[in-house]
C-alpha cells in the first residue's frame, strides 16, 4: 500500500505522537480462494470505535444477476447479437481518498518482527464502513455517467460493473467504463475484466 501511494510509514510506534492521532489495531485473516489461502490485512475499524462514528442510517444497495439476466433476455427477445463484458475496479476502496481533516484518524498499529508499527492511510481502508460508502459514491457516478448519459445497459454489485452489448457497437458500456474510471483514478483490473 505505501508503494502504491495508499499509506504512509511504517514508522515505529515510539516515534509517533500518540496524543494526535487515534490508532486502529490491523489483524490477518486468512481466506481460502482457488489459488489456495492468502492472508489479508483487515483494520479493526469496530474495536477502535471508528465505525461507530461514521454509523450509516441506509444500507448501500447493489444489482444482483436478476439485472443481468433481464439485459440478456431483452437482447435474445429481439433478436440482437450480443455480448457480455464484466469490468473489476482494482482496489477500488483504497482509491477513495481520505479527506485531510480525518487523517489523524486513520492510523493503524500492528506488530511484525517483535517490533510495534503504525502507519497511516491515505486511501480509504478495509474494514471501515465509511470506505464502503465513500466507494458506493464513486461506483454509484460511475454507474449513472454510463446507465443514464450513455444509455448503455450497465449494473453494479460493490466494485464488479456489468452489462451487455450489441456486437456490432465499438464503444460498448464497458468500453466506456474503462476510460471514465481511469479519468477518475479508479483503475479496472484487466486481469478481472473480460
Amino acid at each position: 500500500d505505501v508503494d502504491e501511494g495508499f499509506m504512509n510509514g511504517p514508522y515505529p510506534l515510539e516515534e509517533v505522537d500518540l496524543d494526535a492521532i487515534s490508532l486502529t489495531r490491523r489483524i490477518p485473516v486468512r481466506e481460502l480462494r482457488s489459488k489456495g489461502w492468502r492472508t489479508r490485512p483487515v483494520d479493526h475499524c469496530t474495536e477502535s470505535m471508528l465505525n461507530d462514528a461514521t454509523r450509516p442510517c441506509d444500507r448501500v444497495q447493489h444489482d444482483t444477476v436478476n439485472v443481468l439476466v433481464g439485459m440478456i433476455l431483452t437482447m435474445f427477445s429481439t433478436a440482437i447479437p450480443a455480448a457480455l463484458w464484466k469490468r473489476d475496479i482494482s482496489k477500488a476502496f483504497r482509491r477513495c481518498p481520505i479527506r485531510a481533516e480525518h487523517l489523524d484518524l486513520a492510523w493503524i498499529v500492528f506488530i511484525a518482527n517483535g517490533c510495534r508499527w503504525v502507519a497511516q492511510h491515505l486511501g480509504m481502508p478495509f474494514g471501515a464502513t465509511s470506505s464502503v460508502y465513500a466507494w458506493h459514491r464513486v461506483g454509484n457516478l460511475l454507474t449513472w455517467l454510463i446507465l443514464v448519459e450513455a444509455k448503455a445497459p450497465l449494473a453494479r454489485y460493490v466494485d464488479d460493473f456489468f452489462g451487455v452489448a450489441r456486437t456490432d457497437i465499438q464503444w460498448t458500456g464497458g468500453r466506456l467504463l474503462d476510460i471514465l474510471a481511469q479519468c477518475l483514478g479508479f483503475l479496472p483490473d484487466p486481469a478481472k475484466s473480460n
